[in-house]
């Protein structure tokens, strides 16, 4: 029944991935594009119908999720190691998850490289079909902003190194000012003072 559980959840994430797709491209394709008071309600029309499909499949994987739960005794060690690995993989599904965020899935838009879709778009599992051409442009977009995203972290990686050892040299080369100035100054304060200011300059080049 276990299996049978999860199944059914992964074919109701499925479905309401493919309906919040949907959904999207309805707002994008009909709400948008409606040059008539009869044409956008007929698309808000469109839009009801398929958020009441979301919210339905959201009820089944919520109820078949509360049903898995049951499954586990938490006393047995096996069954509590299995059940955290399957509540870390099948969260609760909030209100805010089942929202169409346009603006992600458009590749023009600016400032979202931190935004993120759900967890259940990363998810695997569920019906191997084609979802259709408004979830296949979602993926795209959203696996080229990730891809972006890694290419950008990487160099950060470098630009991060080469920047910490610019910054070493340069903490050397000013320690080794000082310490020529405090040699070549015969008076003893200011020899005293460079030679603080070199002592300083090298503590920090410790630490770096």
């Amino acid at each position: 029944e276990r299996h049978l559980r999860v199944g059914q959840m992964n074919d109701a994430l499925h479905a309401v991935r493919v309906g919040i797709g949907y959904k999207s491209f309805l707002y994008r394709t009909s709400v948008r594009t409606a040059n008539s008071q009869t044409k956008k309600l007929r698309s808000f029309d469109d839009v009801q119908t398929a958020d009441a499909g979301i919210l339905s499949n959201a009820r089944v994987y919520e109820t078949a999720r509360a049903s898995l739960l049951q499954l586990y005794d938490p006393s047995h060690p096996e069954d509590a190691e299995e059940l955290e690995s399957t509540t870390a993989r099948f969260r609760p599904l909030l209100r805010s998850d089942l929202t169409v965020n346009t603006a992600i899935i458009e590749s023009s838009t600016r400032g979202l490289s931190n935004l993120h879709l759900p967890w259940f778009w990363y998810l695997d599992g569920g019906s191997s079909a084609a979802d259709g051409s408004w979830t296949d442009e979602m993926y795209r977009v959203v696996w080229l902003r990730g891809y972006a995203r890694k290419l950008r972290w990487e160099e950060e990686v470098v630009l991060v190194y080469l920047e910490m050892l610019r910054m070493e040299e340069a903490l050397e080369r000013t320690t080794e000012v000082w310490e020529t100035r405090s040699q070549d100054n015969v008076n003893t304060g200011y020899a005293s003072w460079a030679e603080r200011q070199a002592h300083l300059w090298r503590s920090l080049r410790s630490h770096a």
